[in-house]
């Protein structure tokens, strides 16, 4: 669970962000897109580079996520 490691599938990068928000709150946290964590793709050329057997470059390619908010803040203590 590393912010802004490479993942090589977007459902990848959203899993570990949920895993990464629970660390921070408990078990019983449930993280969200938007409000606790943000996914970016990575670029073609990026992805070329590092997953070359990545045939679908699109809305499910390679990714990474960052934490947003209250998240990040408590990541950082």
């Amino acid at each position: 669970m590393a912010e802004g490691k490479r993942y090589s599938r977007r459902s990848a990068a959203v899993h570990a962000a949920r895993q990464h928000c629970k660390a921070i709150f408990g078990k019983s946290y449930s993280a969200y897109e938007g409000p606790d964590y943000e996914i970016h793709p990575v670029t073609q050329d990026e992805a070329i580079d590092k997953f070359p057997k990545t045939w679908w470059l699109g809305y499910a390619g390679p990714a990474y996520y960052k934490l947003r908010g209250y998240a990040k803040e408590k990541a950082g203590d």
